[in-house]
């Protein structure tokens, strides 16, 4: 049912050491159903409340349930105990959770700086590809429809494919089925100039589609234009179905 905390909570009121009747009942949930580590946490500070409140000087007892824990640190029992608390048996774990941060910290600033650094270097490359060039020569033509682009509007990627800008937004309409009345010219010009139709996603997705559409009679025609008679093959050769 998930009503960890309840039994938990139940467990807790049971007197004498009832803090080891809620430990094995957090443990034997865990067993049964799999916590997020957030849930597990909160259940073991449950517990590890009422053993600070119960134990008073003994902080043997304290330590003991961050150590049966395995998910407790100091830092998440030093804010239940009391202000007069002596802090002395914690003193190792307290330093140890201090190199932790410290460590963390350190692995931290290294992080920021590689990204930093990986910031500086796409920003230096993002000025060269502005200030890039590439050279279309006259005769160059479309790589969808093998009309010439000089003398209208082209697309020019840098994988070095061209194409007719009519051409390269019809592909882009047919492909992703597209309802032009429902998109101005500026919005099909970004969809059509994000990449190139023959090197991006467009030419992966259609890899996967058939060469005739099973919805188009003209396409089934067309395919049944190309077979061939059974009288033409041998009796040993593959016969179409």
């Amino acid at each position: 049912m998930g009503l960890y905390e309840e039994a938990v909570t139940f467990a807790l009121d049971v007197p004498d050491n009832s803090f080891e009747l809620a430990k094995s009942v957090v443990r034997s949930h865990k067993l049964k159903e799999p916590m997020a580590n957030e849930e597990n946490k909160r259940l073991w500070l449950l517990v590890a409340r009422y053993v600070v409140k119960d134990s008073h000087d003994d902080m043997e007892r304290a330590l003991n349930i961050i150590k049966d824990s395995n998910c407790l640190s100091i830092e998440d029992i030093l804010p239940h105990l009391s202000d007069f608390t002596n802090i002395g048996p914690f003193k190792p774990g307290i330093k140890s959770s201090l190199e932790k941060y410290s460590n963390n910290i350190k692995k931290l600033q290294e992080h920021m700086k590689t990204f930093t650094n990986t910031a500086e270097e796409i920003r230096k490359d993002t000025d060269l590809l502005k200030q890039r060039s590439m050279v279309v020569v006259s005769n160059k033509k479309c790589n969808l429809s093998q009309q010439p682009v000089l003398g209208t509007q082209f697309l020019l990627f840098p994988c070095q494919h061209v194409f007719r800008l009519d051409a390269a937004m019809q592909k882009t309409v047919s492909h992703y089925n597209i309802n032009e009345s429902k998109m101005n010219f500026n919005e099909l010009l970004e969809i059509a100039s994000k990449e190139c139709p023959l090197c991006g996603q467009i030419m992966l997705e259609e890899v996967m589609k058939p060469f005739i559409n099973p919805g188009d009679p003209k396409e089934i025609e067309l395919a049944r234009s190309w077979r061939i008679d059974d009288e033409f093959l041998g009796q040993d050769d593959y016969k179409m179905p």
